[in-house]
C-alpha cells in the first residue's frame, strides 16, 4: 500500500507535464491545417484563382498558403486577412504593391523559410496605380494594425579579420571614388556604366535611364565600349585588393 501511496503523485505529475511538452513542438507557419489553398478556385470568393493584371485581396477571416509557382504578373495584392509564403522554392510573387492589413509570413522565428522567394515591385514613378496616403507606389506597406513576419535563413551579420591589414602600398586599393570625379551625369537617377582604362583611369561614363523605351542611348554607349575594348584592352570592374 505504502508504495501505491508513492507512485500516484508521480504519475499524476508526468501526465500534467504533457500539455507543456507538446506545447514545445515547433510547427511552420506552412503546417497550418486551417490555410486554404491560392492554387484552388474554391478559396476565392470569385470562385477563380488570381488571374492576370488582377487587383487581388486576400478578404478578412481568410487564411490563404501561397502553395504554387504558377502566379501571373498582379496589378496589386491586399492583405486583409492572411497570407502565408508556401514551402515552395522558386515562386516568384510579381506586383505594383503588397499592402497588409492583416497578416503576411514568410516563415517564422522557430521555423525559417530556406528556399528561394521573390518579391518583384513594377511600375513607374507616375504609375496610376497607387494607394492614397504615405504608401504611394510600388512597396511593401503594413497598416497600423498588420503583420508582417519575413524570417529567412540565419546569416552572419558580421565577421573578422584572421590577421591585421596593412596601409594601402599605393599600387591598388578603390580605383573609383565618384565623388572625386568630373563627369556631370553622375548625380542624375539611372543606371551608372562606368568603363576603366587598364591603369585604372577612367575612360567613360554613362547614365541610362532605366524606364524609358529609346535604347539609342545605350545601343550607341556599348557600341563604342565594345570596340574600345578590343583594341585598347579595358576593363569594366573596380577592385578592392
Amino acid at each position: 500500500m505504502r508504495w501505491l501511496q508513492v507512485c500516484v503523485p508521480l504519475v499524476v505529475q508526468v501526465l500534467v507535464s504533457l500539455p507543456g511538452l507538446l506545447a514545445q513542438v515547433t510547427s511552420c507557419p506552412w503546417e497550418d491545417p486551417s490555410l486554404e489553398r491560392w492554387s484552388e478556385a474554391s478559396t476565392w470568393p470569385s470562385g477563380t484563382v488570381p488571374q492576370e493584371n488582377q487587383a487581388v485581396v486576400v478578404p478578412s477571416g481568410k487564411k490563404i498558403l501561397l502553395d504554387t509557382k504558377d502566379i501571373p504578373r498582379l496589378l496589386s495584392l491586399t492583405i486583409d486577412g492572411t497570407l502565408v509564403w508556401g514551402d515552395v522554392d522558386g515562386i516568384r510573387l510579381e506586383t505594383s504593391y503588397v499592402l497588409v492589413n492583416g497578416e503576411f509570413h514568410i516563415g517564422s522565428e522557430d521555423c525559417r523559410f530556406e528556399k528561394k522567394a521573390d518579391i518583384f515591385l513594377y511600375g513607374k514613378s507616375d504609375s496610376p496605380v497607387f494607394v492614397e496616403g504615405p504608401m504611394g507606389r510600388k512597396f511593401v506597406g503594413v497598416e497600423a494594425g498588420g503583420r508582417l513576419e519575413l524570417h529567412g535563413k540565419e546569416k552572419k551579420s558580421w565577421t573578422k579579420l584572421t590577421g591585421t591589414v596593412g596601409p594601402n602600398p599605393g599600387s591598388c586599393g578603390v580605383v573609383y571614388d565618384s565623388e572625386n570625379e568630373q563627369f556631370n551625369e553622375e548625380y542624375q537617377e539611372g543606371l551608372h556604366v562606368v568603363i576603366w582604362n587598364a591603369d585604372g583611369t577612367v575612360y567613360d561614363y554613362g547614365v541610362f535611364d532605366t524606364e524609358s523605351a529609346n535604347m539609342d542611348h545605350v545601343n550607341s554607349f556599348v557600341y563604342k565600349m565594345g570596340s574600345r575594348s578590343r583594341t585598347k584592352n579595358r576593363i569594366l570592374n573596380s577592385y578592392i585588393c
